[in-house]
């Protein structure tokens, strides 16, 4: 780190609070990124004794932290030894604890996980080769986000993680689940924890309907991201209005566009500011059944997107008929080469 001269000496003057607030602003931008001496906060330990004394009094900077448990090169002890420390370092303050396990043994990272089971946040990464996984989703009173995504391996090998879920508490609010294993799961087997979620992501639904289902569940959603993939039209639906959802954000492989006509003709979304459609194979949007869900909708959108593998097809009278419904709207057409994965 090259800084000049008087830079280096203010920040050796820097009360504790201020420096704080600047190592915070040091650490990674990615939350999923594996400790390193090379990196904050752990560089930051090395500096001199004032800065590893600040660094180690500022539980913010230890709340984010991904474990990669590796047994078989026999260095748990170690590996446990320094999960720890930072854990304790944490204090308490809301843990996002991203866990990739590609091992058997979820009693030795349950036991790791012990001394942050009452915080809040946790983004976990399952593989195949984890045994008992529903060990590690087991007892956590206080937790607020949990994210589930499907290891290298792991392609339907985690039926049980589905049923953990109706076991988690009520304070959930923010749940994503990525992994290939719930395409054939019922909605409905997720239990309660669903009326209490306002924020939900969710791969893959096989029908238009289960769009219509989710919304039914979920009362108090504020954002909703979803991945479809079907081929057919259905049938009309009953008029449905969602009081909270803000974000809607849509990632299809359809064959016709009219598929999701029949989701937006029910529809009605009072609350709606951000909408973002993507569809990976290049059909067009469905522009006269959303145009008629924003009219009947009357909601403060602010910004509508359309996505694809090129850019979408959007005439300028479509844009300004539009813009007849909401003036003030932000309309961006993007180029979209991604798959969907987190």
């Amino acid at each position: 780190m090259s800084l000049h001269k008087g830079v280096v000496s203010g920040l050796w003057r820097s009360p504790p609070e201020i420096l704080s607030q600047i190592f915070y602003h040091c650490l990674p931008e990615s939350d999923h990124q594996l400790p390193s001496e090379l990196q904050a906060p752990l560089l930051l330990t090395g500096v001199c004794r004032r800065w590893r004394a600040v660094a180690v009094d500022t539980p913010s900077i230890w709340s984010r932290l991904s474990v990669k448990v590796d047994l078989s090169h026999r260095q748990w002890e170690p590996q446990a030894f320094g999960y720890d420390l930072w854990l304790k370092r944490s204090r308490g303050y809301p843990l996002l604890l991203t866990l990739f396990c590609e091992e058997t043994d979820a009693m030795k990272i349950r036991s790791l996980l012990q001394p942050c089971i009452r915080q809040s946040r946790h983004s976990v990464t399952f593989g195949r080769e984890v045994y008992q996984p529903e060990l590690l989703l087991h007892d956590l009173p206080a937790l607020q986000e949990l994210a589930i995504q499907e290891g290298r391996n792991s392609y339907g090998h985690l039926p049980v993680i589905p049923r953990s879920i109706t076991r988690l508490p009520r304070t959930l609010r923010s749940l994503k689940v990525v992994d290939r294993c719930f395409i054939t799961m019922r909605l409905t087997s997720f239990g309660p924890v669903m009326t209490h979620l306002t924020n939900f992501d969710i791969a893959t639904l096989q029908q238009p309907g289960a769009i219509f289902h989710l919304l039914q569940l979920c009362p108090n959603l504020s954002s909703l991201k979803i991945y479809v993939r079907f081929g057919y039209r259905l049938e009309d639906l009953e008029s449905f209005p969602h009081l909270k959802i803000q974000t809607l954000h849509i990632r299809r492989q359809c064959s016709l566009a009219g598929d999701l006509s029949s989701l937006f003709n029910a529809l009605s979304l009072s609350s709606l500011r951000v909408l973002e459609d993507h569809c990976n194979n290049g059909v067009p949007c469905f522009h006269e059944q959303l145009r008629a869900f924003l009219a009947r909708s009357r909601c403060p959108l602010q910004n509508l997107v359309f996505g694809g593998w090129n850019i979408p097809a959007v005439t300028n009278l479509e844009l300004e008929e539009y813009l007849d419904i909401i003036p003030s709207l932000k309309i961006r057409l993007e180029e979209d080469h991604t798959q969907y994965s987190y």
